[in-house]
């Protein structure tokens, strides 16, 4: 199976740029917009596991965060400061996608889940 994430870097550079004059520029691309919690539900299916969801204090996280920082902890501060996002609930990859800009579709999370850690 070839990798989606080849194939949009690969297309992207035939991608008209809107503004030219402007060196960056982001293209959404997913197989699906999800949340968190459908993230961990669709892993569990695909693994016939139950995750259990907890949702932490924002100000808890970002005390740890900032524990982490000031003792050099640069893995921890990462994982401290992702997980209010992951509590959320907002989607992973930001809407709209630019899908359409492509003439394939990627794998769905669940597809590359099934893949990667399903049931063989």
């Amino acid at each position: 199976m070839e990798s989606s994430a080849a194939k949009f870097l690969v297309s992207s550079i035939l991608v008209p740029w809107k503004d030219p004059s402007n060196p960056e520029r982001t293209l959404r691309v997913a197989g699906d917009a999800m949340t968190w919690r459908q993230l961990v539900d669709t892993l569990g299916e695909v693994q016939g596991a139950v995750y259990e969801h907890k949702y932490l204090d924002p100000g808890v996280a970002h005390r740890k965060e900032e524990e982490a920082r000031e003792a050099g902890d640069f893995g921890s501060e990462m994982a401290w400061s992702a997980k209010p996002l992951a509590a959320s609930g907002y989607s992973i990859v930001g809407t709209p996608l630019d899908n359409d800009l492509f003439g394939f579709k990627p794998e769905t999370v669940k597809e590359t889940l099934q893949r990667v850690y399903g049931k063989k």
